[in-house]
């Protein structure tokens, strides 16, 4: 399965690169990614999971000492075209990573870890890369609200959601941008193995669009996602030994 996947996104790279840089749930993600105002200037990032390095070049822009690293060989191409300055490697995030020990002041990992079938090693991997008060922040698809029929209104409007099989790891098979897959855990997973990892929550956040950026898309309503998030994020700090 592992090397499966990484087949699959390198055969994706090129349309999910153009639909990211145009669709809307990637204007809502990067509208939320860019309002952290992340203050990284001189500070060490790795951008874990870069895919073609939108953000990898939005920390460079910062000010920031960024390393990042993708699994997909044809996801690191496309970074290194847009970041030729910043050391971008192959890596797998189901095993041990290359980098030192207590070496990052931030670890970014943006819609990554529902496509990987097992984040045991990353979180520890994170835990150990970080030094001391770093912090982690990712994203990853809501869990409530990813998998399920929508109701809607007698207008045609969306106003609820089913929720199937919340609580059990489920692998979802998706063709947004050929196949891959989705690796379907509950909330509780994410927080309970930061916790495990010595990590402190200090935020959990659901993104909701902006009324501009809902309505500069014309062609489709989707102020509903200004009441149903499709992305959850978590920041945590390290614990201090």
């Amino acid at each position: 399965m592992e090397s499966l996947n990484l087949k699959q996104w390198d055969k994706a790279s090129s349309t999910y690169k153009e639909d990211q840089e145009h669709s809307f749930n990637s204007m809502l993600n990067r509208e939320f990614i860019h309002a952290q105002n992340f203050n990284l200037k001189s500070k060490k990032v790795l951008d874990a999971g870069c895919g073609f390095g939108d953000y990898t070049n939005y920390f460079v822009s910062l000010g920031a000492l960024v390393d990042a690293c993708d699994g997909s060989e044809e996801m690191i191409k496309l970074c290194k075209e847009k970041n030729p300055n910043v050391d971008v490697k192959k890596v797998n995030l189901l095993k041990k990573l290359s980098y030192k020990d207590n070496y990052f002041d931030f670890i970014f990992c943006n819609l990554v870890l529902m496509d990987i079938p097992d984040t045991t090693m990353f979180f520890k991997e994170a835990s150990r890369m970080l030094k001391p008060n770093g912090k982690i922040f990712f994203t990853i698809t809501h869990s409530a609200f990813y998998k399920g029929s929508w109701v809607k209104d007698k207008n045609g409007k969306k106003i609820a959601r089913t929720v199937e099989n919340y609580l059990k790891h489920i692998t979802i098979e998706n063709h947004f941008w050929g196949k891959t897959f989705n690796y379907h855990r509950p909330v509780s997973y994410y927080a309970n193995e930061l916790a495990k990892n010595n990590f402190c929550i200090t935020k959990m956040l659901e993104p909701a669009p902006s009324d501009k950026l809902v309505k500069s898309f014309k062609d489709k309503d989707h102020s509903f996602k200004q009441n149903f998030p499709i992305f959850l994020c978590f920041e945590a700090t390290k614990k201090e030994d």
